[in-house]
């Protein structure tokens, strides 16, 4: 076929069809080799001595399963009047897996979600919409630019759903992609058959990691435990942790 370009414009039109392939390639390098992306642990607990301490206090009275020691930190104290907290407690305290699940909770960390340092929430990524939103118009957000968050160092991905399977890679406190339904075939929204390993993805890579090491950062009905100031104490205010519902 014959061009009406003339060889000068040829040449360029050559170049910049070269020019947008070794884009192509640079992006698909770029994308494989897309460097982690953290979202570190935080425990502004530490920045008042008060609140570090009753929370302290909390978890042995929960780990004792002693319920007037775990009432003394109640937002309305041993009386009545504590919006439910107090009949929470009791179901808590009588069920090892919600005892188990608030204390998990109130081992990761945690931020001040009002001005002033008047409230505070656990755990650490409970607060990170801001982040997500972040994430979700990179590169690192996954199908609807969702994306998970691994909050256990030195996790394993691996190429089967299998504790025994060959790792993939480590990851350890990464952004992970959510991946779209159906991927892998056969899976729901990537769940195994057995509810124990996700599939996610990070840059090209893929693979599974155990359910108990990721977290959905854009959930804004995970778990929580916050603690508000009253007065010069800090005292306990919400238990919304699913297991203890």
């Amino acid at each position: 076929m014959r061009s009406f370009l003339s060889p000068s414009l040829a040449r360029f039109a050559g170049l910049l069809v070269l020019l947008g392939l070794l884009l192509r390639g640079v992006s698909a390098r770029a994308q494989a080799d897309l460097p982690p992306l953290l979202y570190l642990p935080t425990d502004e607990a530490v920045l008042e001595p008060a609140l570090f301490a009753t929370r302290a206090a909390l978890l042995s009275a929960l780990q004792a399963k002693d319920e007037p020691g775990v009432r003394r930190w109640l937002r309305g104290g041993t009386s009545e009047d504590d919006d439910g907290l107090r009949g929470q407690v009791w179901r808590i305290l009588t069920s090892d897996t919600a005892t188990g699940a608030v204390m998990e909770v109130l081992t990761h960390g945690g931020k001040f979600v009002r001005p002033g340092r008047s409230q505070f929430c656990a755990p650490y990524w409970k607060d990170a919409q801001a982040f997500k939103r972040r994430v979700a118009t990179s590169e690192y957000g996954g199908y609807e630019g969702s994306s998970w968050l691994v909050v256990t160092p030195d996790v394993a991905m691996r190429s089967r759903p299998s504790p025994g399977a060959p790792v993939v890679r480590q990851l350890s406190l990464e952004v992970l992609k959510v991946m779209p339904f159906g991927d892998p075939p056969g899976s729901r929204w990537g769940l195994d058959a057995t509810g124990v390993f996700q599939w996610v993805g990070l840059g090209s890579a893929r693979g599974w990691v155990e359910w108990s090491a990721i977290r959905d950062v854009s959930d804004n009905d995970s778990d929580a435990v916050c603690f508000i100031r009253i007065n010069d104490t800090w005292r306990l205010s919400i238990i919304d942790v699913s297991a203890a519902l």
